[in-house]
């Protein structure tokens, strides 16, 4: 089973605040989950708690080992979408 590897005291404050008080709920939501898991919760657990794919949980794990907190807002908080030719956005 994956589970995030061990968390830093700084980094449990620091996830524990941004769980408790970031402006984006996604953010809340993949801090909470990092913590979690390195809790030994199973991706399944999480899963469920959240109500996300157990892939969606394992891609969340896998950033947050590859970019640590950068991980919890790079595409949570992305520009909105811009129409280009393959993306249109929809007419009014």
């Amino acid at each position: 089973m994956k589970f995030v590897n061990r968390l830093t005291p700084q980094s449990i404050t620091i996830l524990s605040e941004m769980m408790r008080s970031h402006p984006n709920s996604l953010v809340r939501k993949k801090a909470h989950a990092i913590i979690l898991s390195s809790k030994q919760y199973e991706i399944d657990q999480i899963s469920k708690i959240f109500n996300e794919k157990p892939a969606t949980i394992v891609d969340w794990i896998a950033r947050w080992e590859t970019f640590g907190l950068e991980s919890l807002a790079d595409r949570a908080e992305r520009p909105e979408a811009q129409a280009n030719e393959h993306n249109p956005l929809p007419l009014d």
